[in-house]
């Protein structure tokens, strides 16, 4: 960055105060926003560098981190700027871009993330499950193998929950709702939309009582009927 990038710059510090500094917009005119001297770093004569992305909050005009802004309109035509001044511009330039590079990995990465949770929870929510060994209205594409499920609970609740005064049936009835999210689960896993032929065992081993669920896991799709 030079001289002329500067002369560019949509943005100059309009006062400084103690502790901070008002940024003016030139496309608007309008007080931009206020820095903490924390934000900026004087690197010459009346030259200050952004160390923060700078937004007008009027017009929405922007310019980088990393960029230079003068005290004051006026400056732009008689800016002076020392050598070690452009190295401290060059050092912070490539940090910001460093940071900017990293934000964008973060961004990319949460981005990506969320995704994968939203195609996760739809998956879950529309997957097949059933006791046959066929689907109406749907055709068999691919066999992926056998997934389960299993959730072990004794005779006073869930194990690690501690006491429980519900009855038998409750407590078989939340251990099998487990054993099938976990199963949903496995058969997600493995990139199928269906588990057939689900089939449930009952292994007791006094007091501790084991409820799980087998099953085929399936690729389908819809039947048309040829026109």
């Amino acid at each position: 960055m030079d001289i002329s990038d500067i002369k560019q710059t949509k943005f100059f510090v309009s006062h400084v105060w103690p502790g901070m500094i008002d940024i003016k917009c030139s496309k608007c005119g309008k007080l931009a926003t206020t820095l903490q001297n924390r934000d900026v770093e004087l690197v010459g004569k009346k030259v200050y560098i952004t160390k923060k992305d700078v937004s007008c909050s009027s017009c929405r005009e922007t310019i980088p981190e990393g960029m230079l802004i003068a005290e004051n309109e006026q400056c732009f035509d008689n800016l002076i700027i020392d050598d070690s001044a452009i190295e401290v511009l060059k050092s912070a330039n490539e940090e910001a871009k460093v940071y900017r590079e990293k934000r964008d990995k973060e961004i990319d990465r949460a981005r990506r993330k969320l995704e994968e949770a939203t195609r996760i929870k739809a998956a879950h929510a529309n997957m097949i499950t059933t006791t046959c060994s066929n689907i109406e209205g749907r055709r068999i594409k691919e066999y992926r193998g056998i997934v389960s499920g299993a959730s072990v609970y004794n005779f006073g609740g869930f194990i690690g929950s501690g006491y429980s005064d519900k009855g038998q049936s409750e407590l078989f009835g939340a251990a099998l709702k487990t054993a099938k999210e976990i199963l949903i689960k496995n058969a997600v896993d493995v990139g199928v939309d269906a588990v057939i032929g689900i089939q449930t065992a009952l292994v007791v081993t006094n007091p501790l009582i084991a409820v799980t669920l087998t099953g085929t896991a399936v690729k389908t799709e819809k039947i048309t009927e040829d026109k």
